[in-house]
């Protein structure tokens, strides 16, 4: 997988490779996808503010919100890959679900005595296990996914994306810097007249 810059003026899908950005297909369609990104520093401090400092934990999270930036880029998809966020969203959100749904069903269970107690310790147990599998679970999703690596004012970096789409935009970039300059000056239709001149 590449790592592509992709400038914010070119990143509707008029300026976009006609390859798949995911398998380096050709295009079927443009799936608009909202980059989020923050300073990985805010990430750690919220998780040190949530464990040790949750007094400051408001703090972090307006510092956090003030210097979040957001980017739509119109991704390039084939046929295959028309539902790639639907699915990996889907296969992250979706076992959580189940996990919570199981949780409740056996908190329900111990209050009202239904299962003995020397099974409560198991269950806790099973529990843990059970979330961090699912965490693991979803930070593999997320790092083999295509994802956001950083959004400056002038560009967004993607990780991910396939060789085929990072040619395309390295041929069209050396394309227009070896584009001829003509010299043709800047046409002003309404001309002004110098000051301190008169009309003859």
């Amino acid at each position: 997988m590449a790592r592509v810059r992709i400038p914010l003026n070119r990143i509707k899908a008029a300026h976009m490779p006609p390859v798949c950005i995911v398998c380096g297909q050709p295009v079927d369609a443009h799936v608009p996808k909202t980059f989020t990104w923050r300073p990985s520093m805010l990430s750690w401090g919220f998780w040190f503010c949530v464990f040790f400092c949750q007094p400051a934990l408001l703090l972090i999270l307006a510092v956090s919100f003030m210097n979040t930036r957001r980017a739509t880029v119109e991704c390039p998809m084939c046929e295959r890959h028309r539902r790639y966020w639907a699915w990996r969203g889907f296969w992250t959100v979706a076992p959580l679900l189940v996990i919570t749904a199981t949780v409740l069903v056996l908190g329900i269970l111990v209050l009202t005595r239904r299962v003995p107690d020397d099974v409560v310790a198991y269950m806790f147990i099973g529990t843990a296990v059970l979330l961090l599998l699912w965490a693991a679970g979803a930070k593999v999703v997320q790092r083999s996914s295509l994802r956001v690596d950083e959004i400056s004012r002038d560009d967004i970096t993607l990780v991910g994306a396939h060789h085929a789409f990072a040619d395309h935009l390295r041929t069209e970039r050396r394309e227009q810097k070896s584009a001829p300059d003509y010299g043709w000056e800047e046409y002003d239709p309404y001309p002004r007249r110098p000051l301190g001149k008169s009309a003859k």
